[in-house]
């Protein structure tokens, strides 16, 4: 097949990828803004910030009498882009997720191939990774684009880094430019790009196929210069080393990880313990299956179980949250993909066609599993939803510089509790306005007119 069939193939993978992807995640598209996103992204923008501003501020706080938190300014340009597309409609940002997920897939699917799969196991374990129910939580939380981004760009770095590996030539910084490149985007994407900083050079140092003769210095060196600049514009614009303001104790780590890694392995969000358990054992039959028969191939796995660690980092030293599982997912994806590759030489063929069948089996599984999240997701979101709405219609009988009481009272309906982010839109839907409000669990005292309650589906003065 010549390159232009190469390439449309290419392209129905990929429209593949999407239409699963946009399947699993369905549910979540008409969901409403996180809350979070209103603090970081929504309210700057309408309030007018200067660009140069937003980039710095919008993911961090005053803290002690200095910023502190988080340096995103690739993401935050994205939402600068969302922003005046789409203004206040959700669906939009969403849909920019979906897609960051698809090109994520893509690039697990390549990375796959790269490291020796054949044409089934770098499709499934693009497949995989589209349906995979520990994505649905990076992909449906709008808060979340920063692990999309980095993870894409995590992803292309790898990639770059192992078609450095296996060309010709000599070792250069210009042959590692792209590699770099990719990795600068994810360190401004969100914390989790620091991993490349380690995972690059681990690379090169535990990839089988790598030419005698190469030398690991240029590498090591290169990303040593981009983590001194990198860590020192963090220290001069916020302060602090990527974000953490606590560490988990270190007794707590190893717990940690294992929670990530099973959340990788998408056994997490399996229901039944018995379904869980063969799932875990036949995923390890496999990769033990793929690694066992060739140094070459233990070597892969331990390049990639490496990275899957580092992937992890956000995890271990702090809380794992279901959205950091999307980083070590997609490497757990790679790994399962080259359970399906061609067996060693003279080897039987079996082995790679049943892993490959049950990879293929697990889709539909996956496709299950995401979209019962995604029910849920957008069942949690529905009340946020809902006054979100209701302020848009009350915005305009609110009047500037008065006090209102939000009565939010203990066992009430979810909406009535979600009245708590009132400040929130009402900044959305006037903004530059002041508006003062409390909020009581009892009407008693509170003055005729200024007390605002959920009622009937809307929103009403008392």
């Amino acid at each position: 097949m010549g390159a232009s069939g190469a390439k449309a193939r290419g392209i129905l993978v990929v429209l593949l990828f999407a239409a699963l992807s946009i399947v699993s995640f369905s549910p979540v598209m008409r969901a409403s803004f996180d809350p979070q996103i209103f603090l970081s992204v929504l309210d700057p923008l309408r309030a007018r910030m200067s660009v140069g501003k937003y980039l710095i501020e919008s993911w961090s706080l005053m803290q002690n009498g200095g910023r502190s938190g988080f340096f995103r300014p690739l993401t935050s340009l994205t939402f600068l882009v969302d922003y005046n597309l789409w203004g206040s409609h959700a669906a939009g940002y969403r849909a920019l997720n979906v897609a960051l997920h698809v090109a994520c897939c893509a690039c697990v699917a390549a990375l796959a191939r790269a490291f020796g799969a054949g044409r089934a196991g770098s499709l499934a374990a693009g497949m995989l990774f589209a349906v995979h129910p520990g994505a649905q939580n990076a992909v449906s939380l709008l808060a979340t684009r920063g692990d999309l981004l980095a993870t894409l760009f995590l992803l292309l770095s790898l990639l770059a880094s192992v078609r450095v590996l296996g060309g010709e030539g000599p070792m250069s910084i210009r042959r590692l430019l792209p590699a770099f490149a990719f990795g600068i985007l994810a360190l401004g994407s969100k914390e989790l790009g620091m991993a490349f900083l380690a995972a690059v050079p681990l690379l090169f140092m535990l990839y089988p196929d790598r030419r005698p003769g190469t030398s690991i210095i240029t590498p090591i060196l290169g990303t040593a210069v981009l983590a001194a600049a990198y860590l020192g514009m963090r220290l001069a614009v916020l302060g602090g080393l990527g974000g953490y303001s606590q560490i988990t104790p270190p007794a707590m780590m190893p717990g940690n990880l294992l929670t990530v890694v099973l959340q990788a392995s998408g056994s997490w969000f399996i229901g039944s313990g018995l379904l869980r358990k063969a799932w875990l054992c036949a995923a390890g039959a496999m990769i033990l299956g793929y690694a066992l028969p060739d140094h070459a191939r233990r070597r892969k796995i331990a390049a990639l179980s490496a990275i899957l660690v580092l992937f992890s980092f956000q995890a271990v030293v702090g809380v794992p949250c279901a959205h950091y599982a999307y980083a070590p997912a997609s490497i757990f994806c790679v790994m399962l993909g080259l359970t399906a590759s061609n067996p060693v030489s003279g080897g039987r063929r079996w082995p790679s066609v049943a892993s490959a069948v049950i990879l293929f089996l697990a889709v539909p599984a996956g496709i299950g599993l995401s979209w019962v999240q995604g029910r849920i997701f957008d069942e949690e979101n529905r009340p946020i939803k809902a006054v979100f709405e209701a302020v848009e219609d009350a915005a305009p009988a609110f009047e500037p510089d008065a006090t209102y009481w939000i009565l939010i009272q203990p066992g009430g309906p979810p909406e009535q509790i979600e009245m708590k982010n009132i400040r929130l839109y009402m900044a959305w839907f006037r903004p530059g306005e002041r508006f003062h409000f409390e909020f009581s669990a009892d009407s008693a005292g509170v003055p005729g007119g200024r007390l605002v309650v959920w009622e009937d589906g809307r929103i009403a003065f008392h």
